[in-house]
């Protein structure tokens, strides 16, 4: 760990734990003999998370195949593997909402944002060829996971990072000068400490640096580009952040152009960012 992280670290008084339904959802996918009542006993112990499942089964990253009220329907209709992510990925999202009112961006911009992020990163996956995507859709979704933990436990700190921007400096410049590290370090740290599985870590800590990635090189490459369109053309976290730099080793890693991933762009589906999804 950064030294400078593992300094800031030790100032936080709680330490932020992992939900228990994230843990139970964590477990259920280790579990060979695991079965869709399992799960969907799991996810009703929160109405909140089951609603923006539903809400996500019906959303147009899925089709309009049929309308889903419960989460036995929403499993049938999108699948195991995606339903398990979606709620993962939610309810781990969720436990930073604190209603800390100091606070360096917004929490409902950032949480859009990552939904965002983890929907491209589903549609890219997609029309690449990769298999599954459900992986892709969670490591987009947590991407920022750092950004969280340290609007909630250093919101003071990270604004000054962010006042960096102006002066010229790029976002991870800006926080290695301010923090001593960047959110993607802080972010991986925290993935590490909740066990989550290492091709997530390992997206959250290179998604802006993707030719660092020592074994999930793809996965990196598709949350960067996606995290790269969607804060420049749909959703930023907030408006310092929309002149986004490109890591040309995501293309490459892809086998894309630059013309090419513009070309993604324009024909992207934009329906699926509307809907009942990006309502908290």
């Amino acid at each position: 760990m950064n030294d400078s992280l593992r300094l800031l670290i030790q100032k936080i008084t709680k330490l932020p734990t992992i939900p228990l339904i994230a843990h139970q959802i964590l477990n259920l996918s280790s579990d060979e003999k695991t079965s869709l009542g399992k799960l969907e006993s799991i996810i009703q112990q929160d109405p909140a998370i089951a609603a923006k499942v539903i809400s996500f089964s019906n959303s147009a990253l899925f089709g309009h195949i049929s309308s889903c009220t419960t989460i036995t329907c929403a499993i049938r209709k999108i699948g195991f593997d995606n339903v398990l992510n979606i709620a993962l990925g939610i309810s781990l999202m969720t436990l930073f909402d604190s209603g800390n009112q100091e606070r360096a961006f917004d929490y409902q911009k950032l949480y859009r944002h990552s939904l965002a992020v983890g929907m491209l990163s589903k549609r890219l996956a997609e029309g690449l060829g990769l298999k599954r995507t459900e992986e892709y859709f969670l490591s987009g979704m947590l991407h920022d996971l750092g950004f969280l933990l340290l609007n909630r436990h250093f919101p003071g700190m990270y604004r000054k990072s962010i006042d960096e921007r102006t002066k010229g400096e790029c976002p991870l410049e800006a926080e290695r000068k301010v923090l001593g590290f960047t959110h993607a370090e802080a972010g991986a740290w925290l993935a590490d400490k909740w066990n989550l599985p290492v091709a997530l870590w390992e997206a959250i800590l290179q998604h802006h640096t993707p030719s660092r990635a020592k074994k999930h090189t793809r996965l990196a490459a598709v949350v960067h580009l996606a995290d790269y369109l969607t804060t420049r053309k749909f959703y930023a976290p907030d408006e310092k952040s929309r002149e986004y730099p490109l890591d040309p080793s995501s293309l490459e890693a892809l086998a894309l152009s630059r013309e090419g991933i513009e070309e993604m762009a324009e024909e992207l589906d934009t329906s699926i960012f509307s809907g009942g999804v990006f309502l908290s």
